[in-house]
């Protein structure tokens, strides 16, 4: 079952000193985000098509789209289940 992706862990530096924390799933959520001009939320959205997925493919999928500007609205990525618990980006 997927995990939510939920805030904290690291901490970091705020603005105007304050002390917030993020995990690193919302941390690669965010960037992946960015690298494509999608909202997290959306990205969000496209995972729960997955439910089965774990958080490590969660990341993994997170940082091949961030990398290589991969757009999942677009069909650019996608997931295939091969075995239980075991997913692949097909060719």
């Amino acid at each position: 079952m997927t995990k939510t992706i939920t805030n904290p862990k690291p901490i970091t530096q705020g603005k105007k000193g304050l002390v917030k924390q993020v995990s690193p799933m919302a941390r690669a959520l965010k960037c992946a985000a960015q690298a494509i001009g999608m909202t997290p939320a959306s990205l969000t959205t496209w995972f729960s098509q997955y439910p089965q997925l774990t958080e490590a493919t969660q990341e993994t999928c997170l940082r091949l789209i961030a990398e290589y500007r991969l757009n999942p609205r677009a069909d650019e990525i996608d997931l295939v289940q091969f075995e239980a618990d075991r997913w692949q980006v097909p060719n």
